[in-house]
């Protein structure tokens, strides 16, 4: 728990959630998060639980299996934290910032009681992507790309923005009860497109293809 700090967490190898699968304990709490891994970052039968307002991360092909609290947006973020050498002197060691989520593998992102935000300027691609906001909202400023095969959105309203663009190499699916598609685009490169506005869904001329 870092409280209202930066936390990072960096392996070689795996991030992963030593509790049970399907627990609702928080793993990391913090005012931001950078995640790294060579492989994976949490499991596809266990997530990673986190509590974080902003969310940096990369993994291999192992993919990211993440379940934040509350809502999360995706960030630049980076640290400096202190290294205690053989002399016993503090040293300032600057870790590089991270900016949004580059994954080779699968990622799925979920907020229980928030939104997701992929702000102007963020990316956040997978080979699959599934994103849900179970009580909440999706917003896409940045973008999102399943760069392999299928992108699947769902929340209460997902909106995406004028800078906003989801494409999928695959299938492309929104499911929300309302869906605002404004000047930014949504693109199945070759795969079926579905959007289930629900009670309202618009849509900007040429905004969907």
């Amino acid at each position: 728990n870092a409280g209202q700090a930066t936390a990072g967490i960096q392996a070689g190898a795996s991030v992963l959630d030593a509790d049970v699968a399907g627990d609702s304990l928080v793993n990391v709490t913090a005012a931001a998060l950078r995640l790294q891994a060579g492989n994976a970052v949490g499991s596809a039968g266990n997530a990673l639980e986190i509590d974080v307002n902003g969310l940096a991360a990369q993994a291999g092909a192992g993919g990211l299996f993440v379940g934040e609290a509350n809502g999360v947006a995706l960030a630049s973020v980076g640290l400096s934290v202190e290294r205690i050498g053989v002399d016993g002197t503090a040293a300032a060691v600057a870790v590089a910032a991270l900016s949004g989520v580059d994954v080779a593998g699968n990622v799925v992102l979920s907020a229980n009681a928030g939104d997701i935000t992929v702000g102007a300027g963020q990316a956040l691609r997978g080979a699959n992507v599934a994103l849900t906001a179970a009580l909440g909202g999706i917003a896409v400023g940045g973008s999102v790309d399943a760069a392999a095969r299928n992108l699947s959105i769902a929340a209460s309203n997902i909106v995406v923005d004028t800078t906003g663009q989801a494409t999928a190499a695959g299938n492309v699916e929104f499911d929300a009860a309302r869906m605002n598609v404004v000047f930014g685009s949504v693109l199945a490169n070759g795969g079926k497109l579905m959007l289930n506005g629900g009670s309202e869904l618009v849509v900007a001329a040429s905004a969907v293809a």
